[in-house]
């Protein structure tokens, strides 16, 4: 375990984008969501991304950001059903890939965290692969592995057990969502861990066998839970490396309610409240 007082090296690997909500063009993707958290925690952050050359939103951040350029920035369509509450997500433009060739001479030696959240297949299994020997531990969002596209754009999930065996074997934790894991999946005993967000009702955490369960009361005043997951997901990579895993869930999941009423992407200053109560 390492002395609170130091510095854990993170990269955030995946695209940024813009995200089309309720007629309003907004910052997204799952770095800006995370840089905050982990800037609350004193984090070394290094992101790897891909966008539109003439792309500034990282200017005023205090970390290290190398952009592979490319001519569009990843861009999504939201469509937001207020009478059910259903949302289906289109892909309207899409960065480059990050191919392990473009982004190895980015790369320092040694992190102590690789975050990986894939949103527009910009990772092949090839690059994931390099990419997690340069960590001493690896996190991926299950929707790198989960998320297609139709021909006209829209976002489905789909999980094959081949898919899955094999990020099993390569990542240290996998997240997931109850929407991106079905029944018929079965989960083999390889390296990872797996935890199931269960839309605020609470966590399930597999591991081989064995399984976890931690119930939650979900929250009633959501203002907007857009990049829950990827906050949730960037506080519990922090925290596993210090804590059990249930306590690391409990903590990550004040960093991702915290969010729940924050339009759009939050500021460092948003968590920092946090930090001495959750570390304590």
């Amino acid at each position: 375990m390492k002395d609170f007082n130091s510095k854990m090296k993170v990269l955030i690997i995946g695209h940024i984008s813009i995200d089309y909500r309720n007629g309003e063009e907004l910052w997204g993707g799952p770095p800006l969501y995370q840089i905050p958290v982990l800037q609350s925690l004193n984090c070394q952050i290094h992101v790897i991304t891909s966008a539109n050359q003439e792309t500034h939103i990282f200017q005023d951040l205090d970390i290290r950001v190398d952009i592979v350029p490319s001519s569009e920035t990843t861009t999504y369509q939201f469509e937001i059903s207020e009478d059910e509450g259903e949302r289906k997500l289109f892909l309207v433009k899409r960065a480059d890939s990050l191919n392990f060739n473009k982004i190895q001479d980015y790369l320092d030696p040694h992190y102590d965290i690789i975050l990986i959240s894939p949103i527009a297949g910009e990772l092949d299994h090839y690059t994931m692969e390099q990419l997690v020997k340069f960590g001493k531990f690896s996190f991926l969002d299950a929707q790198g592995i989960v998320r297609f596209f139709r021909e006209n754009g829209e976002v489905y999930h789909e999980l094959t057990q081949t898919e899955l065996d094999w990020a099993m074997k390569t990542f240290d934790y996998i997240k997931f969502s109850t929407s991106e894991i079905s029944e018929t999946i079965k989960i083999l005993d390889n390296k990872s861990t797996l935890i199931i967000t269960k839309s605020g009702k609470g966590y399930d955490v597999i591991k081989s066998n064995d399984k976890l369960q931690l119930n939650m009361i979900p929250e009633k005043d959501i203002i907007d839970d857009t990049g829950s997951g990827d906050i949730f997901l960037a506080a519990f990579s922090y925290f596993s490396q210090k804590f059990s895993i249930l306590d690391s869930i409990k903590k990550a999941d004040v960093f991702s309610r915290k969010a729940l009423i924050i339009k759009g992407i939050p500021k460092n200053s948003d968590f920092s409240n946090l930090f001495d109560f959750e570390t304590t």
